[in-house]
């Protein structure tokens, strides 16, 4: 009776029949991806990203607003401009959206009544927003940090798949990191967990801007990967980013780094070695901590590739314990999409909970 109403439902169809084993061959079913569709958001420092996307996480529709042309508007609106925009102009009805997902540079806490405000994010992390868009749009919706749904959405639909543990390591502008067992997003206490980047590795380093010393963030990180080329340019060293900045080394990009060090650049190439081998010490600390099967090098960052891990697999080799031996470290699968996809696993893994 239950199978009949999620067909009638549209959510399950009928794909074929089994192989018998002595009786009727069986009826094989499986969820259809199409019934129903979600919307992801992912608010950075640039603009607000929307999808609409179906129960396969397979992109269907995708708008944008930019920074600059939302500024004077209030997070509300924001939010019910793009969704407003991406049911409008997909071929998806209202009624067919289950819900919507959000990914949100910054910690922000999600439990209940513990909402906080992203500095830079005008309000996106306040729990009235949400609360207030959910009532409009008749849906619910949910929200998380952007490593987090990144995490999620490499567990759902990448490369950790296969894995029970896992450690994601994001390494854009900043290092964070999550932690996921058995499919679920371990939190911590406070929802705050996975401050990888704020943990110390020298301490006698110079001063973070969360007020400690030493932090993986001012070694490894997007910024300390541009600081480190901007060094090494001051020195004379010669690089093929010199052409491209001239004397405005304020100019040099993470983005410019990989490139360079990609097309053989010597300098980018031991700028990237460098924050590699940094980089493996977070690896190591977070392998000893939570004996994870794998790692997952995600983000800006790890569109270094090989220049990248073959460091980071150096450094766990002779510095973590054993077992590390066991571990996979591997890079992301999802690249640029994958806090979209995250923001629709948000909804998705609500949507399928036990609980």
């Amino acid at each position: 009776k239950i199978v009949a109403e999620l067909i009638e439902s549209g959510l399950v169809q009928e794909i074929g029949r089994g192989q018998s084993s002595g009786g009727r061959r069986p009826v094989l079913l499986s969820l259809n991806p199409t019934s129903y569709y979600i919307v992801g958001v992912e608010r950075t420092q640039e603009g607000i990203h929307g999808v609409v996307a179906d129960l396969d996480a397979r992109i269907i529709h995708r708008t944008s607003v930019d920074l600059f042309s939302s500024s004077n508007r209030s997070a509300f609106e924001d939010l019910s401009e793009i969704i407003s925009q991406l049911v409008a102009t997909s071929p998806v009805g209202e009624g067919r959206i289950l819900g919507v997902g959000c990914a949100v540079p910054d910690a922000l806490s999600i439990g209940e009544g513990a909402g906080s405000r992203p500095p830079s994010l005008d309000g996106w992390g306040s729990l009235s927003l949400w609360a207030a868009v959910a009532r409009e749009l008749g849906v619910p919706v949910y929200l998380d940090n952007d490593t987090n749904a990144c995490a999620l959405a490499e567990k759902w639909f990448g490369c950790g798949k296969p894995y029970e543990r896992i450690v994601y390591i994001a390494v854009g502008e900043r290092v964070g990191a999550s932690l996921i067992v058995h499919g679920v997003l371990d939190r911590g206490a406070n929802d705050v967990a996975g401050a990888l980047g704020h943990t110390t590795i020298n301490m006698n380093g110079p001063r973070c801007d969360c007020g400690n010393y030493g932090c993986l963030d001012l070694y490894a990180s997007g910024a300390a990967v541009v600081e480190r080329m901007r060094h090494a340019l001051e020195e004379g060293r010669q690089s093929a980013i010199r052409a491209l900045v001239g004397e405005d080394l304020a100019a040099i990009t993470l983005s410019m780094v990989i490139q360079a060090g990609l097309q053989g650049d010597r300098v980018a190439r031991q700028v990237l070695y460098e924050t590699g081998r940094f980089l493996g010490i977070g690896v190591v600390n977070a392998i000893n901590l939570f004996d994870p099967e794998a790692v997952i090098i995600g983000r800006e960052l790890a569109l270094a590739g090989d220049l990248l891990l073959d460091p980071i697999r150096e450094v766990v080799a002779k510095r973590a314990l054993p077992a590390a031996e066991r571990v996979h470290i591997l890079l992301a699968e999802l690249g640029e999409d994958a806090p979209l996809v995250g923001a629709v696993v948000l909804v998705l893994s609500q949507l399928f909970s036990a609980q």
